[in-house]
């Protein structure tokens, strides 16, 4: 056999009609002897014509859905030959149809019967395409389901179709028996047949009128009213159907067969609720006699979901009215070509055979996408292998989406972009004519899909296939069969167009090399993507372009990007995936925070301590110049990243793309604006692609410090290589970084333990070891190198700062915990503006940022030790009780307690007391001691010593008992004082005013201050004679008040008065008894006293008051208030007199002008009270 000549059954180049069209009758013959059932087909006929012979059906809807080439419009072609008789030409006969498939359906005795019994039912079939019958320039879409059914069945009857009006008289006149008699009074009114008049309407109105009245119906403008009154309901036209029905007998049937109803309906909900409400409208008029058979590339469930989300119709009914459904499914179609078309030569299948026994081992790998793509079972038996070579078993299901995702994406012309022009089955049988040629082992590449396809592409797809075929750059075959693949699968989802996935689809031998292939296939693509044919994504897949799409990339590609944005990116994800570390590095075991640089491809901004310079294959530096660039900086980490040149074109599409994005935000729209959107989705892809690079790139780095290679085997993250590097780098520029290790750690709370003594220390690191007391020893010597080799003061941060540079790098906690041990061992002294601090100070002052940088450290001075012993003699007993431990501590101390006497001698009242000569003299001891910040080295001047002695003596004989005074019995003796001078105006006993002389004498004493002992017993006899003297003026008025009540009591008027008048006297008086006996100061029980007169006068004219008779006045009669009497006491009417009185005339003269005055007060009114 040469070449592929001989190798099928049947003849390659036979006609086969790879579309099976509804309204051809020329090939039906043939198409009922080439129709494969499959297993999936037999299911679908067995279900259906069992539905179909009962006469109660429940449904009366078969829907059959499958994409492109599935063969849906095969079957439905010949389910209406085989379950009844078209209306025009007949080219096959129904039994002829029944039989073959009786054949082709063998085995299956069950749906053998049914198909014998289906004959038995007398049917009417109506095929059709329902887009060819649409009339799409006159008609409403809302109607254009109904009229398209009208249209068909009209035609069925053998009635005029092309116009509904027109049909509907026929219809009218053949239901009453008259067209023939109609077509020959037309004939002889026109001088020509009907069929001639029918179609010229304009001109024939008037004779079809004339035709009509000869049959005795005046109608004038029939093909108007015809029109105008047509009922173009889906109850209309079931009503027509059964009616129709009804005179053809009573088992006749009518079944619709109606070929790609989902794409005429496409996302049309008005037009799929027309289909159901035809359907239920003739299953309800003309139950289980007339049925619609339809097609459709969706399955029902599916379109139907699709529209309820767009819009809230339920869209259930149809469901059930289409209750019979048919999938058929690629796998079913790979079958039927297998059998209709690659069928093998007995001489074809063994040599076949023979190639499997030497190559079918790497079938599988062979043509299996490496790259995330489905996977496929391709070759898996050599049965397999023969029944579909020169074809790959991947190829018919992707052929498959490519053709779904190039329709969907309106790449095809037509009104629908309907795909069905050419079916899998023509172009499988174009691309094996083809290879009729070509050596056995030759198979079909996916490419080769294309040209079977190219006659349906839109004009502007074809035209971009066309540019790259003349184009110099692209022109050669394979770089074509590149471009064609990739639009092929440019809309296939679950391809992912990866270079090795592509060299699977393009492979053309099954001893292809497959490395050569591959080498091919993305040199070819990297010329189609500079020559804007073909974009690479940013997950390294490619994708076919469009012209809009090309636009827009070229727009893209001509943004300029500076180098600076490329690196600042890169640094970006570097910082990401490195962690902290690139930013502020902590050495191993410490808290030692450094900071950290980090460049890349050479550009240095700022300057760390440790520098990260990273190199990309931009910098053009291979191993040995990055470790060269090392020895050259001491203080830097190199690092090679070996990001792909892939990678860098990202990195630069990146920022293209993104400024690209910003500057068209919001000025596109329409397409431009989908394509930018999908540029954006697709370039954060890109942006994470870049990540995951950089990441991968950390890991396989190589790192060099002072030209030597950093091991980075036990790292797991970039942070971990990150880290490595620093270490190794942070021990180099800081090489004295060990020295404090055992320090690290230390927390701030901690470094209090290293001013204590080594007795209360309480860390693990015990703050008087060696190495501590070393380092401090180390810190002194800079610190006084320093003020007197270069003339500058240490303050704690400076010590901070110097320590933590190289080569030291040592921790903060580090420093202060050496400074401090320098402090505790009194090698170091701090002082804060000029004032030596003491140990309890020390904590805060080198722990407070802010206070660091003015604590002065300086080395400590020695001094005489008799003056020291004489100085801390006298802090004993100046300040007792406390154990200062250092100079700054006794200073400080002494001067706290110096300012304690000073404030206590600043509130002496000189104006109160006589011991001024003791005052003046403490203060002027103390008062140096308060006025200026001392050193423990003037404490120990002659002048300051010569006085402790002093200052001691007058503590213990004045300041002591004074203060003792002031705080226990100074305000007790003021209080005495106040209290004798408001008793002076009274008469008191003979021992309160002895007590009273004796007081004012002790507070004028200029000892008083030792004789604190005497106030509290003259208190106390003060405060007896003042009691004895308001007991006496409590007694005195309480007199008085019992003897005013006696003479109440006894009076007229109290017997006279009413119950509530005498009660109100005794509560009054009882009122005034108690606040007498709740006086406790002298004077008060008097004033009570004085009250009591003013309480009689009034209780007495309340009792006259109430005596009063109620008076009762006529209804029209005013009566004046009556006034309560008025009370005088007769003391008060006492007439004044110059002298005494000394003679009868004089005391009678007296006598009768107290009678005239006591007269008048009567006659005025007034009552008397003695």
């Amino acid at each position: 056999m040469k070449g592929m000549k001989g190798l099928y059954a049947k003849d390659i180049f036979r006609s086969i009609d790879g579309v099976i069209k509804a309204d051809d009758v020329s090939k039906v013959a043939s198409e009922v002897d080439e129709y494969v059932m499959t297993s999936e087909i037999r299911s679908g006929l067995s279900r259906i014509v069992d539905a179909w012979n009962q006469v109660d059906a429940p449904s009366n809807g078969v829907w059959i859905a499958g994409f492109f080439g599935s063969g849906k419009s095969h079957l439905l072609k010949m389910l209406s030959y085989l379950l009844g008789e078209q209306a025009s030409n007949q080219p096959v006969t129904r039994e002829y149809v029944e039989q073959a498939f009786e054949q082709k359906a063998a085995g299956d005795e069950t749906i053998i019967a049914d198909l014998k019994r289906s004959l038995h039912t007398p049917t009417r079939t109506v095929l059709f395409n329902i887009d060819a019958k649409d009339d799409k320039s006159t008609r409403e879409r809302g109607s254009a389901m109904i009229e398209v059914f009208y249209k068909v069945y009209f035609e069925a009857r053998g009635l005029y179709s092309k116009d509904l009006g027109v049909g509907a008289l026929e219809r009218d006149l053949e239901d009453r028996g008259e067209l023939a008699r109609f077509r020959k009074a037309y004939q002889e009114e026109a001088g020509h047949a009907w069929e001639v008049g029918r179609v010229n309407t304009v001109f024939s109105e008037a004779l079809v009128s004339k035709a009509l009245a000869r049959l005795g119906h005046q109608v004038d403008q029939p093909f108007r009213s015809y029109r105008e009154q047509l009922n173009l309901s889906a109850e209309a036209f079931a009503q027509d159907v059964a009616s129709w029905l009804d005179r053809q007998g009573p088992h006749q049937r009518i079944a619709f067969f109606v070929d790609e109803v989902g794409q005429f309906i496409g996302d049309d909900s008005q037009l799929m609720l027309n289909l159901q409400t035809i359907t239920e409208q003739l299953a309800t008029h003309c139950p289980g006699r007339a049925w619609v058979f339809v097609t459709s590339q969706e399955e029902l469930s599916g379109i139907t979901a699709q529209m309820n989300e767009r819009r809230s119709t339920d869209f259930s009914k149809i469901q059930g009215r289409f209750a019979i459904k048919v999938s058929l499914s690629t796998e079913e179609v790979t079958d039927v070509i297998a059998r209709r078309l690659l069928t093998k030569s007995e001489q074809g299948a063994s040599e076949l055979d023979a190639m499997w026994q030497r190559l079918g081992a790497g079938f599988q790998s062979m043509f299996r996408f490496p790259e995330g793509t489905k996977k496929y079972d391709n070759y898996l038996t050599k049965d397999s292998f023969v029944a579909k070579y020169p074809f790959v078993d991947y190829q018919f299901e992707m052929f498959t989406q490519a053709m779904r995702g190039l329709s969907d994406n309106d790449l095809f012309t037509g009104r629908h972009s309907s795909v069905g022009a050419r079916s899998l089955l023509g172009v499988c049988q174009q691309i094996a004519k083809e290879l009729t040629d070509d050596e056995l082992g030759t198979v079909a590449s996916f490419d080769r899909f294309y040209d079977g396809i190219e006659a349906m592409l839109k004009s502007d797809v074809k035209d971009n296939i066309g540019r790259a075929a003349q184009d110099s750059h692209t022109q050669d075959p394979f770089t074509m069969s590149v471009l064609k693949v990739l639009l092929l699968v440019r809309y296939v989802d679950s391809f992912q167009a990866y270079p090795r996935n592509i060299a699977v689809l393009l492979r053309h031998s099954l001893d292809q090399d497959a490395t050569d292939l591959e080498v091919r296939v993305e040199r070819a693509l990297r010329i189609l993507s500079d020559q804007v044919y073909v974009q690479r994504q940013a997950d390294g897949t490619y994708a076919y372009m469009t012209n809009e799409e090309k636009e827009v990339r070229r727009e893209i590609s001509q943004i300029t990007v500076e180098s600076r944005e490329t690196t600042d990116l890169l640094r970006t994800d570097i910082r990401k995936y490195a962690g902290t570390s690139v930013a502020s590095f902590v050495y191993p075991g410490t808290n030692r925070r450094m900071g950290v640089s980090l460049f890349v491809d050479g550009r240095r901004e700022q300057a760390e301590p440790l520098v990260i310079s990273v190199f990309t294959p931009v910098s053009s530096l291979d191993e040995e110049g990055i470790r060269h660039e090392s020895v050259i900086r001491h203080d830097t980490l190199s690092l090679g990243l070996d990001v792909s040149s892939e990678i860098l074109d990202d990195v630069r599409v990146f920022c293209q793309t993104e400024e690209y994005v910003k500057c068209q935000a919001g000025a596109a729209s329409g397409l431009r604006k989908r394509i930018i959107l999908t540029h954006k989705e697709d370039n954060e892809q890109r942006r994470r692609v870049i990540g995951e690079a950089v990441k991968d790139a950390l890991m396989r780095a190589s790192l060099f410090v002072d030209g030597q290679e950093v091991k980075t085997g036990t790292a797991k993250t970039p942070a971990d290589v990150i880290e490595l590097g620093l270490t190794r780098l942070a021990q180099k520029v800081y090489t004295r970084i060990e020295d404090a290790k055992p320090l690290a750690g230390l927390k701030d709370g901690q470094i209090a333990s290293f001013l204590r003594d080594r007795d209360e220390a309480t860390l693990d690191i015990d703050p008087g070891v060696d190495i501590v007391q070393n380092l401090a020893q180390e810190c002194v010597q800079w610190v006084e190198q320093t003020r007197v080799r270069n003339g500058q003061n240490v303050f704690v941060k400076n010590a901070i700062e110097y320590y933590g540079q190289a080569p030291f790098g040592w921790d903060k906690n580090a420093v202060l915990a050496i400074v401090a041990t320098a402090l505790r061992l009194e090698l170091l002294e701090a002082l804060e503006n000029d004032r030596p601090l003491a140990r309890t100070e020390l904590e805060g002052a080198l722990r407070e940022t802010n206070r660091q940088g003015r604590v002065l450290l300086q080395k400590k001075k020695h001094m005489d030790r008799a003056a020291l012993a004489d100085f801390q003699r006298f802090v004993g007993q100046f300040v007792p009780g406390e154990s200062p431990q250092d100079g700054p501590s006794r200073v400080r101390a002494v001067e706290v307690k110096a300012a304690e006497w000073v404030k206590l001698l600043k509130g002496y009242r000189y104006d109160w007391y006589s011991f001024d000569d003791e005052v003046a003299e403490a203060l002027d001891l103390l008062t140096p001691l308060t006025t200026t910040q001392h050193t423990e080295e003037e404490m120990l001047a002659p002048q300051i010593r010569s006085g402790f002695d002093e200052l001691i003596e007058i503590v213990d004989e004045f300041l002591m008992p004074y203060r003792e005074f002031v705080e226990g019995h100074e305000q007790e003796l003021r209080d005495a004082l106040v209290e004798a001078d408001s008793l002076s105006f009274f008469e008191l006993t003979e021992d309160g005013k002895q007590a009273i002389d004796e007081l004012r004498k002790l507070a004028e004493d200029r000892r008083l201050y030792v004789r604190t002992q005497e106030i509290a017993p003259l208190v106390r006899r003060i405060d007896a004679a003042r009691s004895a003297l308001v007991q006496a003026q409590r007694d005195e008025v309480l007199r008085r008040i019992d003897e005013a009540v006696a003479g109440i009591r006894g009076s007229a008027e109290f017997k006279a008065a009413s119950q509530g008048a005498r009660l109100k006297v005794d509560a009054e008086m009882e009122r005034l008894c108690n606040a007498v006996n709740r006086v406790s100061k002298p004077g008060h029980a008097e004033e009570i006293g004085r009250q009591l007169d003013q309480c009689v006068d009034r209780l007495y004219a309340e009792l006259i008051e109430s005596a009063r008779p109620a008076e009762r006045a006529d209804a029209d009669e005013v009566t004046a208030p009556v006034p309560s009497p008025m009370i005088v006491r007769l003391a008060d009417l006492l007439p004044k007199t110059n002298g005494l009185l000394s003679t009868p005339d004089q005391v009678d003269e007296y006598i009768e002008r107290v009678r005239e005055q006591m007269l008048a007060a009567v006659n005025d009114g007034k009552q008397l009270r003695p």
